[in-house]
């Protein structure tokens, strides 16, 4: 099976990217660096969630005001979870 450059790690099912949630609620790309329209609270909570869920891996994302995500080059636009098997 083909899989698309960067992407190898989603061919197992285990993984997901998500978009940060927006100050403005449109469905549109944002990074954790732009402070106009990213929502930090709710993509803080969000990822909360996931890890309450007590499935999670790991959760890669750039913004490191938020617990216990991994920073890792290429998430400043979405995060990745890694749900466990």
């Amino acid at each position: 099976m083909q899989t698309l450059p960067g992407w190898v790690g989603h061919q197992s099912g285990l993984d997901i990217d998500i978009r940060p949630l927006r100050l403005d609620g449109l469905e549109l790309p944002v990074t954790w660096k732009d402070t106009r329209y990213y929502d930090h609270d709710a993509t803080a909570k969000l990822i909360k969630l996931f890890f309450e869920c007590g499935a999670i891996k790991v959760i890669y994302f750039n913004d490191k005001k938020i617990p216990r995500v991994v920073p890792r080059s290429h998430h400043d636009n979405h995060f990745h979870v890694t749900i466990l098997a």
